[in-house]
């Protein structure tokens, strides 16, 4: 009986390994450092950087990219390491590590301390991911400029879920005093918006529409969740609180005036700051959805805005987010 539980723990464990790895499951598969020695202590993988570009790569991987939409990581760094993005390359069948084909790591904190970041970003477009029949190897590279150590106790591979995100045209960006603003957004070519204060307002918004044609027929929703992340955090404060609404009306052409006339429902307050960049930003609007979808209307407006919109207030903050990655996950 003993060597049956030992077989099926062994099994479990091999199974539930194939995309993520942690201190339960080890990182052992985990190997042919570049520029680097490794170590592996209580389930964790430790890096020791020697030089630059430094690696480590799994060989022993089959995924099918289908099944996933993005990276989470939990680590720890110091050392004389410089801020500058990572990556973490994918190979297909061929088993090859090249070009393009990599999710983009945004620069570690090197002060000893536990952090988590999110990777959902791939410059080269993520249709250089789903093209791959399988993913058959990894290759972590946490930055590629300076030394010290780097320790991971986490690499998870987030599995897709239903979602909806607004369309380019349905996103819109600034100020009801500063129409000018509308510019800088998408139709410039820009992936984001800086919302940053300045002494004369700081009341700078992000809006979107999110279509709900697709979720029409059946007319209601058991979970709806807004999710959106930052690419970063500017000015003086360390932190602001910004609130998360919807706009309880159809609106097709989006224009900031256009929402003070609206009627708004709050969502939700949330406190963005540099501590969490990259990571998910979880709202519910399971109540809104229905309400729309009961409603018949085709889509529902978000926006968010800082609470607090003082036009003294020289220190005031903003985040920079992208709308690439605002969506609606859903279950039916």
């Amino acid at each position: 009986m003993k060597k049956i539980t030992s077989v099926l723990l062994l099994s479990a464990i091999a199974a539930f390994a194939g995309d993520e790895w942690n201190s339960q499951t080890g990182f052992q598969d985990w190997g042919r450092p570049a520029r680097c020695t490794v170590t592996y202590e209580n389930g964790h993988l430790q890096m020791n950087v020697t030089g630059k570009d430094c690696s480590v790569s799994n060989a022993k991987v089959d995924l099918d990219p289908n099944d996933y939409e993005s990276i989470m990581i939990e680590y720890r760094a110091d050392g004389d390491i410089k801020p500058n993005p990572g990556q973490f390359y994918f190979a297909g069948e061929d088993g090859a590590i090249t070009g393009k084909k990599f999710w983009k790591i945004n620069p570690l904190k090197a002060d000893g301390k536990w952090h988590q970041t999110w990777i959902s970003e791939i410059p080269g477009g993520m249709e250089l991911w789903t093209q791959e029949k399988r993913i058959t190897r990894l290759r972590f590279d946490p930055f590629n400029i300076g030394t010290g150590k780097v320790e991971l106790r986490l690499i998870k591979f987030i599995r897709r879920t239903l979602f909806i995100e607004p369309a380019d045209e349905d996103i819109g960006y600034g100020s009801s005093m500063h129409p000018h603003l509308w510019i800088t957004g998408r139709k410039s070519k820009s992936t984001f918006i800086v919302g940053k204060g300045n002494r004369f307002d700081h009341r700078y918004r992000f809006l979107a529409r999110l279509p709900l044609d697709t979720l029409l027929p059946k007319g209601q929703v058991k979970k709806a969740e807004l999710q959106f992340q930052l690419r970063f955090f500017v000015g003086s404060k360390p932190s602001r609180i910004y609130l998360v609404e919807a706009i309880n009306e159809e609106i097709l052409k989006l224009k900031a005036n256009y929402l003070n006339a609206g009627r708004v429902t709050l969502l939700g307050k949330v406190e963005l700051s540099a501590e969490n960049v990259n990571l998910p930003v979880r709202i519910d609007m399971t109540k809104v959805v229905n309400q729309a979808l009961a409603e018949v209307w085709s889509g529902v407006t978000i926006r968010i805005r800082p609470e607090d919109e003082p036009n003294d207030d020289h220190g005031a903050s903003g985040a920079a987010i992208n709308p690439n990655l605002v969506r609606m996950y859903y279950t039916r």
